[in-house]
């Protein structure tokens, strides 16, 4: 699993093929295996911080339950900012003394527990139409190559280039 903590910034962030609107403090649990990827929306700083769980022990079936619930957690105003004090005091553990191991562990369980709250709610996430996600499965597996300009996409997917600005506006 991963927890993606916004920190700071407006973004988007794919899932699979659901496009999930992220804002300051909220939380993305990404179950293994997912695709998942980032998009910038503004030109303001994005700040994160990612935890990565390499597998639950076997007895931690409610875990598992909680994780599996939803993708976007977003928490009261309170919440978020215990969410980010918590991973910038993770964050000052790892790069100062090791006498704050203990204080990171109970930072760490801090963030589970807030993603594990009951009062969370997942708020609508933009699907995102079946043609346009075939043009951003293209675009993903192809971006690096020179030909993969807006002309080929238009030419290749039989979309007008108004259109397909207007989806990609709309969506990321």
């Amino acid at each position: 699993y991963e927890l993606y903590v916004n920190l700071a910034g407006e973004v988007s962030f794919l899932v699979e093929d659901t496009l999930y609107p992220v804002s300051r403090g909220d939380i993305l649990v990404i179950r293994p295996n997912e695709v998942h990827k980032c998009i910038h929306r503004a030109e303001d700083v994005h700040e994160h911080f990612c935890i990565w769980l390499r597998g639950l022990p076997a007895d931690s079936e409610k875990l598992r339950e909680e994780f599996g619930k939803q993708t976007l957690v977003v928490l009261s105003e309170e919440e978020r900012e215990r969410a980010i004090d918590l991973c910038q005091s993770l964050y000052r553990a790892g790069t100062e003394d090791e006498l704050l191991a203990f204080r990171a562990a109970g930072d760490f369980f801090g963030v589970l527990d807030l993603v594990c709250r009951g009062q969370r709610r997942e708020p609508p996430a933009a699907e995102l139409p079946p043609s346009f996600s075939e043009i951003v499965d293209y675009v993903t597996a192809h971006y690096a190559e020179p030909g993969c300009t807006v002309a080929h996409l238009c030419r290749r997917f039989y979309i007008s280039k108004s259109t397909l600005c207007r989806h990609f506006r709309r969506h990321f």
